[in-house]
């Protein structure tokens, strides 16, 4: 029996010396991984910012290409030109060969000559046209002598050869009546003569035949004048006012065919005038051949043929230059004209240029409309003092300050997350926990986010959430109070505000930037 109990005993102190064995591990375990475990997060280790009152002044980022306000594109304005000579119709070739031809790439003034071409052909037909023209111009003259002629007539016979007519008429008419008068009395002193035997009866009879003569003649003279005045003078009228109205005719008829080969002679010589080019105005010459926005192939060199309407160059001027600026149709009603622009450009170094809203086109863009059922419409912004250096066709940059929104409720960029699409920030609360604050943005800029719904002034927020991940056992959501426990998932879903702009350019959305962060 004592034999049995040494044996228990045995056992006993083995299973003790187990358990304490057992414990002690257990209890080095577990101060090991006490000794090691991180400490809790505590929010003093975090940043936060005051959401407080501030003015946003967003700003519109849009891409663009240079261009000039006042460019030219120059072809040659020769014509194919047809020309009658002896009732033959002649015509020019219409093309013409350069003799001469500045350099492309050339800056010129005003009037600078450009380009001079080949006049020979144009020349000949300013030769063949001038004859004409005096041919045509001593036409004229005797026309115009000619219907001054006819209005003369007209005159003399109205003021002059009518009256003297009519004068004429009378006289004989009274002549008449005093030979009748005359040879009544004579015939009456007859008739007593020769009842005192002094006259004889053949006397008696040609003084009787006398007065029937007298009054023949004052018949006659009576039908003169009132066939004078009543056919003679309109007929003879009506005749020289035809002459005067024919003469009319063929003056006009000579001035208008004056007037036709003297317009086609000045035509001819502006021809020749055309083949020599000038600059229009100052700018940079550019050959069209050299320049992919103009339909002209042909070489612009000497020695080349240049057809009618060839294009050769395009001048703009480089000391008015503006940018042709894309907006998406969901932010250009936001751009007013006579707001301030700031353009960068990539070819000029990334240099910065002052600018103004001058246009926005009221109807969409159409290219490429068939690609895509979104719009964009054209915005020109006037380019302050541009650079020398500035060329058409280079690519900006324009930043549009937009209206300023004053004294709003505002968080820095780096304190927004965008988690699942919407926007969020992290508030922290009195009793050390931070609240995931659903929030509605409105406009920004590059040191503010506009907050117009969702926080409070004064409200504590987190100024970066790049790492709020390592606080995700503080985390708490706003609507049910749900702790994240998971950390992995709170770093899966954060995006930084960085983030969230290029989410929004995705969309087709212009991101708002400051005006200064060009």
């Amino acid at each position: 029996m004592s034999k049995q109990r040494r044996s228990l005993s045995r056992l006993m102190k083995r299973f003790a010396f187990i358990v304490a064995f057992l414990g002690l591990t257990v209890a080095g375990v577990w101060g090991y991984l006490e000794y090691t475990k991180p400490p809790r997060p505590s929010l003093t280790n975090l940043t936060l910012v005051s959401a407080r009152r501030a003015d946003v002044n967003p700003v519109l980022r849009a891409p663009g290409k240079t261009a000039s306000e006042n460019s030219t594109l120059i072809d040659a304005k020769i014509e194919r030109l047809a020309s009658t000579s002896e009732g033959r119709v002649g015509y020019s070739s219409g093309a013409t060969t350069i003799l001469w031809v500045i350099d492309d790439g050339t800056f010129v003034k005003k009037n600078d000559l450009l380009c001079s071409l080949d006049s020979s052909e144009y020349e000949e037909l300013v030769r063949q046209q001038q004859i004409r023209v005096d041919r045509a111009r001593a036409d004229l003259e005797r026309a115009k002598l000619d219907f001054e002629t006819s209005q003369m007539g007209v005159a003399q016979f109205r003021d002059g050869l009518m009256i003297q007519t009519q004068q004429e008429n009378e006289g004989r008419l009274k002549l008449a009546e005093s030979n009748r008068v005359r040879a009544t009395a004579r015939l009456a002193w007859t008739e007593r003569m020769r009842s005192k035997g002094y006259a004889s009866l053949d006397q008696i009879a040609t003084d009787r035949l006398t007065v029937k003569r007298c009054d023949q003649e004052i018949l006659k003279a009576k039908w003169d004048m009132e066939n004078f005045v009543k056919f003679g003078a309109p007929i003879e009228m009506k005749a020289l006012n035809a002459a005067v109205e024919s003469a009319r005719a063929t003056l006009i008829a000579n001035q208008m065919r004056y007037d036709r080969f003297l317009e086609r002679f000045e035509y001819y010589k502006q021809m020749v005038d055309y083949c020599t080019i000038r600059a229009p105005h100052d700018g940079y010459l550019i050959y069209a051949n050299n320049t992919q926005y103009f339909s002209s192939t042909a070489p612009v060199e000497a020695g080349s043929s240049v057809r009618q309407g060839q294009q050769l160059f395009y001048l703009p001027d480089l000391s008015r230059m503006k940018v042709i600026v894309k907006l998406h149709e969901s932010v250009m009603a936001k751009v007013k004209p006579g707001m301030k622009v700031s353009a960068k450009i990539p070819g000029l170094s990334n240099r910065e240029l002052e600018g103004t809203v001058v246009k926005i086109d009221p109807m969409p863009d159409g290219e490429n409309t068939w690609l895509s059922d979104k719009r964009s419409f054209n915005a020109t912004i006037h380019i302050n003092n541009p650079p020398s250096q500035i060329r058409p066709e280079m690519s900006a940059e324009v930043a549009i300050d937009l209206s300023t929104h004053p004294d709003v409720i505002a968080i820095p960029p780096e304190a927004l997350a965008v988690e699942d699409g919407a926007d969020f920030c992290y508030v922290a609360s009195a009793d050390g926990q931070l609240e995931r604050r659903h929030i509605t943005l409105g406009e920004s800029d590059f040191d503010s986010l506009e907050v117009i719904e969702g926080l409070d002034e004064g409200e504590q927020v987190v100024s970066d959430v790049s790492h709020i991940e390592d606080y995700a056992a503080l985390v708490v959501d706003a609507k049910d109070d749900v702790v994240h426990a998971n950390s992995q998932a709170a770093s899966n879903t954060v995006h930084t505000a960085d983030e969230h702009a290029v989410a929004a350019s995705h969309t087709g959305e212009h991101s708002h930037t400051h005006k200064t962060g060009l």
